[in-house]
């Protein structure tokens, strides 16, 4: 028997080309996916002929080499049960690893150290510590530090990763993504389905329930006033603005808020236009969010036959910025007729109402802005309150 060379590790398996009667195409299986480049045991011709490949205690011995490689690094005992095979990948000892380092910088160790990392390998880790930062680092079995991702790519968000929880990993080929749901994910992707209304005007406070990391708000701001017609025409209230926007948030986190106040509406004694609404705030671990309110109508004088549109409100900070409407003009017509403007409808909330000859409209609840009177007898009407939701 002639013994072979050390083999190249490209083909450790063998019989390897230093094998006489060696093939370099596996018998019988013309165009092999598997067989480029590895060498390959043949059969003799004949019972008589000595054509066939050796078979070396170097060739099985690299087999069973293998085999005691995965039976120890999956953990279970070596014995004579048929079932080794099996158990060893039952065991899923060489895919998962309790992760030491620290919360922001992963150190992992599986039995089976990797030789590379590579696209494709899944790791189940347990996290050492719950992450403080949106940078979080992974080492595997020392081949060097890798960013850990969320399952899109993206970084994930402080206590995201728990400390002692379990998750799968999956080398992206630049990233370790966990590919299970994280908590920012899945505070974005649900709400319950309660819902607190807040119509008082002024300023109060709300404390997150226990349970709820996550909330929708939106805000109205309160309309204008409607203006006071003397001899002109005047101009219907501007509407309150609406914004709306999520936040993360956790249990006992405070959000305070003020609702505005709707515009009182124009008079002749004493001489006033229609006022403005005020803005409604809503504030959430620092940032703040404003649906501004309506300007208020302007009185129609001697000098104006339609008075100027006053100006919606202002949205500023939400995911959802919506303006108010102006207020519509009023109008003289031919006689004796002056016919107030229109006060303007809030967006997502209170709905327009009509001015006229007579007397004025009060805005519509939440953020409408009021109608203009239509003559010196009747006060222009007064917008109507912002307003605040609450959805977690």
């Amino acid at each position: 028997m002639v013994k072979p060379l050390v083999p190249p590790m490209v083909d450790i398996l063998g019989p390897y080309t230093s094998t006489p009667e060696h093939a370099l195409a596996r018998p019988g299986r013309a165009g092999d996916a598997a067989g480029a480049g590895f060498s390959w045991l043949k059969d003799c011709t004949d019972d008589n002929a000595e054509d066939g490949t050796p078979l070396t205690a170097e060739h099985i011995n690299n087999y069973k080499a293998q085999f005691l490689t995965l039976f120890q690094a999956s953990g279970i005992p070596i014995d004579d049960l048929d079932e080794m095979l099996a158990y060893a990948v039952q065991s899923g000892r060489m895919n998962f690893a309790v992760a030491g380092g620290s919360a922001n910088a992963w150190s992992i160790d599986p039995a089976l150290a990797i030789p590379a990392y590579a696209a494709g390998r899944v790791l189940w880790v347990k996290a050492p510590g719950t992450n403080t930062s949106t940078t979080v680092y992974a080492n595997t079995s020392g081949r060097g530090n890798r960013l850990v991702k969320k399952a899109d790519g993206s970084d994930p968000v402080v206590g995201d990763l728990v400390a002692g929880r379990w998750y799968p990993t999956l080398d992206d080929g630049t990233a370790i993504c966990v590919i299970a749901p994280l908590p920012s994910e899945i505070r974005a992707a649900s709400f319950l389905t309660t819902r607190v209304i807040v119509t008082a005007t002024g300023g109060g406070t709300f404390v997150v329930p226990a349970g709820v990391y996550r909330i929708r708000v939106s805000a109205w701001g309160a309309g204008g006033g409607g203006g006071y017609s003397t001899v002109g025409a005047a101009s219907g209230g501007g509407s309150g603005a609406y914004v709306q926007r999520s936040f993360d948030v956790s249990p006992g986190d405070v959000v305070s808020f003020s609702v505005g106040a709707g515009g009182l509406g124009g008079a002749g004694s004493p001489a006033r236009a229609g006022q403005p609404g005020d803005a409604t705030t809503v504030t959430v671990n620092g940032t703040t969010i404003t649906a501004g309110g309506g300007g208020g109508g302007l009185n129609g004088t001697t000098t104006n036959g339609s008075a100027n549109s006053p100006n919606g409100g202002a949205a500023v900070g939400g995911d959802i910025n919506l303006a108010g409407s102006n207020g519509d003009y009023g109008y003289v017509v031919y006689g004796p007729a002056i016919l107030g403007g229109n006060g303007s409808a809030s967006p997502n909330g209170g709905q327009r109402v009509m001015g006229g000859a007579g007397a004025s409209a009060n805005g519509r609840v939440p953020g409408g802005g009021a109608s203009a009177s239509g003559g010196a007898s009747y006060v222009g009407g007064t917008g109507a309150r912002g307003e605040v939701w609450l959805e977690y």
